[in-house]
């Protein structure tokens, strides 16, 4: 995610270093609900375009080398689906409202689509477009309802960042059968720190209803005490205001009885839970989130959803913990982040990123030739094959219009390489669709 200034850097890259991969079918957006009316506002309304342009240096964890790299279109991998996979098209906005003291609000947001899928599955399109139109008019909303008071605030703190309210969207799996995505919410308005979370949207894709719970689980007695022994273990200090087998008593499907519903995405391999933060642990403990594969307790599982071993495309974001398997079923672990430079602040307090480094299994690459304008110009996707290879294909754009994309091999070795720059979107190169 997205650097900021002061206090809000800091909370912010706390926040999504603890950031992992999955979600569940809640309103994504927070903020202030003050109603009165903002005056003498200005809006500005932009799609976001995004490209950059790369080719790397590589680092491991001990020593440094450089290689040099061709982009020759031979050295270029080629994913060939058998139609199966549905690659969505994601376009970027921005609002802005200014007076005549400058920014005091924008929103960043997601609309999604299926492209030129959408005549294929209709129904699944009509749903994307309804939550993408409660998006942009959440933010619109958020923006008139901010009040002069709301606005002094800042005036008289000295904050320099506006107030904002963002919502990334990022597809986790997506396939004949299965539609799932997180949305990735942030949010300042006004006090010690900002807020932020991960939610999750699941659907069929062939007719575009909501996926639930029951669905996936046969037995939810058995899920809790998955999650507890999962979550004690992978988040031993997190300091929970309860013991997770005792907080997770409380959540269900049965919303009547006063049940939390489960936070939850589908990915290929199995599905994933999210806490944010203040639900079962403090705010510094960050997100709770916590991955249990089909093949890892399948009495848990109905087996009305499969796992997904054909070709798959999955997109992440900074900071973001991704599971790759290989061929033999092999799980290592990728994540990514941005270095900016906090010399030359951008529009909205937002800073130019200057490179970027990958962490697979231990093993890291740092590419100093990615440049973007901000954080939201970069777009990485993980690309899995039916034969069990892996791909990350980085788009980005230094100018905000003209786009590049870089592809790097992960190779079952546990090692990570650039294999070459193209010209052009993620959509444009590959082939899968």
């Amino acid at each position: 995610m997205r650097n900021r200034k002061a206090a809000i850097v800091l909370t912010l890259v706390m926040a999504m270093t603890l950031l992992g991969s999955g979600c569940s079918g809640q309103n994504a957006e927070t903020g202030n609900t003050n109603t009165a009316e903002a005056e003498a506002s200005t809006e500005t309304v932009t799609e976001e375009k995004s490209s950059g342009e790369v080719i790397p240096e590589t680092e491991s964890t001990v020593e440094s080398s450089t290689e040099e790299v061709s982009t020759e279109e031979s050295d270029m991998p080629s994913e060939k689906g058998d139609g199966d996979i549905i690659i969505p098209v994601i376009e970027h906005h921005v609002i802005e409202r200014s007076d005549d003291k400058g920014t005091y609000y924008y929103s960043r947001y997601d609309s999604i689509s299926l492209g030129d899928r959408g005549s294929q599955y209709p129904d699944l399109e009509n749903v994307l477009s309804e939550r993408s139109a409660e998006i942009a008019a959440n933010a619109e909303g958020e923006a008139d309802n901010l009040s002069e008071e709301d606005r002094s605030y800042r005036e008289e703190t000295g904050i320099e960042q506006p107030f904002y309210s963002n919502n990334t969207i990022f597809t986790k799996r997506a396939d004949k059968d299965v539609f799932s995505f997180i949305e990735s919410s942030e949010s300042y308005m006004g006090g010690a720190h900002g807020m932020y979370g991960l939610f999750g949207n699941n659907y069929h894709t062939s007719d575009g209803s909501a996926i639930e719970l029951s669905e996936v689980v046969k037995d939810m007695d058995r899920l809790k005490k998955d999650l507890a022994d999962k979550l004690n273990k992978e988040y031993a200090d997190a300091g929970f205001f309860d013991d997770p087998e005792i907080a997770l008593q409380t959540y269900g499907d049965n919303a009547e009885a006063g049940e939390i519903h489960f936070n939850w995405v589908l990915e290929n391999e199995g599905i994933t839970f999210i806490f944010n933060p203040y639900e079962i642990a403090p705010y510094a403990a960050g997100q709770q989130i916590v991955t249990i594969r089909y093949d890892e307790d399948p009495e848990l599982f109905t087996g009305n959803i499969q796992e997904n071993t054909g070709n798959s495309v999955q997109e992440f974001g900074f900071y973001q913990n991704v599971s790759v398997f290989d061929k033999d079923g092999n799980k290592r672990i990728l994540n990514a982040n941005a270095y900016y430079d906090y010399d030359a602040p951008g529009e909205y307090m937002e800073y130019p990123v200057i490179s970027m480094e990958m962490d697979y299994d231990g093993n890291k690459l740092k590419d100093e030739d990615i440049k973007a304008g901000n954080g939201y110009e970069i777009r990485m996707y993980l690309v899995h094959t039916a034969d069990g290879s892996n791909r990350v294909y980085i788009e980005s754009s230094e100018d905000g219009k003209n786009k590049s994309t870089s592809v790097y091999e992960l190779r079952d070795d546990g090692s990570i390489a650039k294999s070459g720059v193209k010209d052009g979107d993620f959509r444009s190169i590959i082939d899968a669709v």
